[in-house]
Order: C-alpha cells, then sequence, then structure tokens
C-alpha cells in the first residue's frame, strides 16, 4: 500500500488567503449595496414615476422635435419655457 500523499500546506495557505479576500470583498461590495439602497429608498417611487411619465412622454417629444425644425435641438428644455 502506497502512504496517502502529504498535504501542500503552501498551496492551502494561498488558497485560504484568496478564499478569504474573495470573501472580504463580497462582503463590503453587499455592504455599498445595502447602503445605497438606504439612500434611495426614499425616492424609489419618485424615480419610477419619472421613468412612467418619461416613457408616456416620448411619442410627445418625438411629434414637438419634428415640429420645431431648426429648433429641434431646444426641444429637450420645452416644459421649462411654460
Amino acid at each position: 500500500m502506497t502512504a496517502p500523499p502529504e498535504p501542500n500546506l503552501e498551496l492551502e495557505k494561498r488558497l485560504s488567503r484568496k478564499l478569504l479576500d474573495v470573501l472580504i470583498r463580497a462582503g463590503m461590495v453587499f455592504a455599498l449595496v445595502v447602503l445605497c439602497y438606504q439612500v434611495f429608498a426614499p425616492f424609489v417611487s419618485l424615480m419610477a414615476w419619472a421613468l412612467i411619465l418619461a416613457v408616456a412622454l416620448h411619442p410627445l417629444h418625438q411629434k414637438l422635435a419634428r415640429r420645431m425644425g431648426a429648433w429641434r435641438r431646444r426641444c429637450w428644455c420645452w416644459p421649462a419655457w411654460c
């Protein structure tokens, strides 16, 4: 019978360090995501309404851009003129 191979301690140290490094980075990314969510949570409903209005008013914006012709570049600021 052959003896079992001896464990390579250097390889195990490197692998455990890399695993620890990956786990620390994943934990930091998770913490950053949680903090970002806490900051933006009050504005989620506002951002959803902004998205709904942007999609709903896009055809109107295209019609205005066609009608304005030479002023086409300024059509994006039309609501500010009212």
